[in-house]
């Protein structure tokens, strides 16, 4: 069973993905943050966890994936423009999604970050609804 984070600091968004994963039996979450000093502090006692965070939440994206990789998290950014996706999967994300997603869509997402292996993965852009996905390739991190 996968480790999730679900960080984001719009509650309804935020309790949505909880309510969504939890009846999944893949994915366990482990941690909920709303605000950028709590998810450092819950990343940092949640080895191997995904996070899914908003990217109005992140103050810094490069500390936060510096962080992540230390304790072989990885980060899955959600996104308010799909314009911004392609910029921000080469930053060092797991992936990127913007918020109007499908629920189908997210778990896919997920999935896929899950399934990564050593050496080299896929860095998963999801698009909205009615738009077409697409990947980049990216340095996996070990699974935990």
């Amino acid at each position: 069973m996968q480790t999730i984070i679900v960080a984001d600091d719009q509650e309804m968004y935020r309790m949505g993905v909880v309510e969504l994963l939890s009846g999944n039996e893949e994915f366990q979450i482990v941690a909920q943050s709303s605000d950028w000093k709590s998810l450092l502090a819950v990343l940092a006692v949640n080895k191997g966890a995904l996070i899914i965070t908003s990217a109005t939440l992140v103050a810094d994206l490069r500390r936060l994936i510096a962080r992540a990789t230390l304790v072989y998290c990885r980060v899955l950014l959600v996104t308010e423009d799909s314009d911004a996706l392609p910029a921000y999967t080469s930053r060092g994300l797991a992936g990127t999604i913007q918020r109007s997603a499908s629920p189908d869509t997210l778990i896919e997402t997920l999935r896929r970050m899950q399934a990564g292996t050593a050496g080299r993965c896929r860095t998963w852009v999801s698009a909205g609804r009615g738009q077409r996905s697409s990947s980049h390739a990216s340095r996996a991190l070990p699974n935990s």
